[in-house]
């Protein structure tokens, strides 16, 4: 079961009308990281925050390339019926 999520990432080929997209849902831009990725391409980052701020951050990209590391730290089976 999973019980938190800390992060979304959503790729985006419009990331200026989706940053507007979360604009009008009230969420508000908190950081952007703009960089070249060598090829005259920039590939961005950007952080729109939820109203609420206990909320997961969700992370806009215009890299479906872009990695992110998932950490998930399941609790010992202990089989059915068992109690724990």
């Amino acid at each position: 079961m999973i019980k938190k999520i800390e992060c979304v990432s959503v790729f985006t080929r419009d990331l200026a009308g989706s940053t507007a997209f979360c604009a009008a849902l009230g969420m508000k831009e908190t950081w952007r990281i703009d960089r070249s990725n060598g090829a005259d391409v920039t590939v961005s980052l950007v952080g729109p925050k939820f109203p609420d701020a206990a909320s997961a951050e969700l992370v806009l990209s215009n890299n479906s390339d872009v990695p992110f590391t998932v950490s998930v730290q399941p609790k010992p089976f202990r089989g059915c019926g068992s109690r724990a």
